[in-house]
């Protein structure tokens, strides 16, 4: 399937101004290029655009695009107007970026876009005369991926970070890096281990509605991220195939995966380390009429288990994407670099009050949960066709996201996601006091 460009409301923007202009079809040539990864670098460094494109040449040929800053006279115009539209406003506060600032810039005497293509500086080392050339059409064709991962680009490519400036003014109380991909580190502080102090309660899973599809329901259609179709579909397919392999486990239908050997000995005595698919599958094999004569950790092992599979079956999962660091080898004489790899991890869906009061009554430490979950989600999946979303998302792949067009996907996904998480943190109220013959407007979060 052809790589789709501009899939976003400001992406499609962004390409929207290359239709100014086209020399002798330059254009199309442009998305072939870009489709055929003939950019090789791409660097943004404020409104300062750089790229390698490889042509007919054996040196790929140098690219730069310069956007015209924004001054801080114009930005101050633009965050006045934005002050005043509070719906603008708490979906900034929710890192959405709503269409109709594209019309306040623009009010503001900061159009986002160029009217004629001398509103930006294009240079490119290759000898075509026209501008833009194919090979910096293939830049923008690149950027309006990135863009389209995170349209806040479109402001900072003129120099102007807006979640910043909206901190200046005191309109934005949020840590901003509690907006960015979360390290797996600060969220899963300490070692994995069990509470074994006290048997679970027992777990009226009736209690459990199907949400499946309801959940999967809040996240957007054709996210951006995937330029290749329409990744909701195939996450929707995919969790509800997921969901009936683990009720099939539950009734005794199917295996949760293949274990060798005989079942657990009653003596035996389970540690975290024994938290794996096939320990689960051995925990399933015991018989409900026996289980009080095993040992109280296997006891509180297979109620851990159940459950999960119980939340796994009823749709009661949502998936979160992190990024932990490793160290890898570094090209010419770098030795050691420090890169981030993604990853996803499946848990509770504690946006649902029933699933809330479970995984509270049973006393865990959430990073278990997580675990369990994530690898019944993976062991009970389908083969794909080398699909890298469907991978992460289903087969525990990690991924560095280091190829160009790419650097803003894993925040992409993280937005995606974000309405398992932040549903409704931001939302606009009004108060409104009346004094002698006026009435004043208060906006609160």
């Amino acid at each position: 399937m052809a790589t789709t460009y501009g899939k976003t409301w400001w992406g499609e923007q962004w390409l929207g101004s290359l239709k100014h202009i086209d020399y002798s079809n330059r254009l199309p040539r442009g998305a072939s290029y870009a489709r055929k990864g003939m950019v090789r670098e791409i660097n943004f460094n404020g409104n300062v655009i750089t790229a390698k494109v490889q042509g007919s040449r054996r040196t790929p040929y140098k690219e730069t695009i310069i956007l015209p800053k924004f001054s801080q006279k114009d930005v101050d115009k633009l965050i006045d107007l934005i002050e005043n539209q509070p719906v603008v406003l708490s979906k900034l506060l929710n890192r959405q970026l709503d269409e109709s600032l594209a019309t306040m810039a623009e009010q503001a005497g900061m159009p986002l876009f160029p009217k004629k293509w001398s509103d930006w500086k294009m240079e490119c080392s290759c000898p075509d005369w026209a501008v833009p050339c194919k090979h910096l059409a293939a830049v923008i064709y690149k950027t309006s991926m990135e863009i389209d991962n995170n349209p806040f680009l479109v402001f900072s490519l003129h120099g102007l970070d807006l979640m910043e400036e909206l901190r200046t003014r005191g309109l934005l109380l949020l840590n901003m890096d509690m907006m960015e991909v979360e390290n797996c580190d600060t969220i899963f502080d300490g070692p994995l281990s069990v509470n074994t102090e006290t048997l679970p309660p027992t777990i009226d899973y009736t209690t459990l509605k199907d949400l499946t599809l309801p959940l999967s329901s809040l996240l957007p259609e054709s996210p951006a991220f995937c330029h290749n179709g329409d990744f909701k579909s195939v996450y929707q397919k995919e969790l509800t195939f997921v969901a009936k392999k683990a009720d099939k486990v539950l009734q005794g239908k199917e295996l949760l995966c293949y274990a060798e050997g005989i079942g657990l000995d009653k003596r035996y005595e389970c540690s975290v380390n024994d938290y794996q698919p096939w320990f689960y599958q051995k925990l399933l094999e015991i018989d409900a009429d026996t289980l009080h004569q095993f040992h109280p950790s296997v006891v509180i092992a297979q109620r851990i288990v159940l459950t999960a599979l119980q939340l796994v079956a009823h749709g009661c999962i949502v998936p979160q994407i992190f990024y932990r660091k490793e160290i890898v080898k570094g090209k010419g004489r770098t030795k050691l670099v420090e890169k981030k790899v993604y990853f996803i991890v499946w848990q509770p869906a504690l946006l649902d009050n029933v699933t809330h009061s479970i995984i509270n009554r049973m006393e865990q430490q959430p990073q278990l949960w997580s675990k369990v979950i994530t690898e019944i989600v993976h062991s009970l999946s389908r083969e794909n066709d080398a699909n890298i979303l469907s991978d992460m998302f289903f087969h525990g792949r990690e991924y560095d996201f280091s190829e160009i067009g790419e650097n803003n996907i894993p925040g992409g996904i993280r937005s995606w996601l974000d309405r398992f998480f932040l549903q409704n943190k931001y939302q606009v109220t009004f108060k409104i006091e009346e004094g002698y013959n006026t009435i004043v407007t208060g906006i609160n979060f």
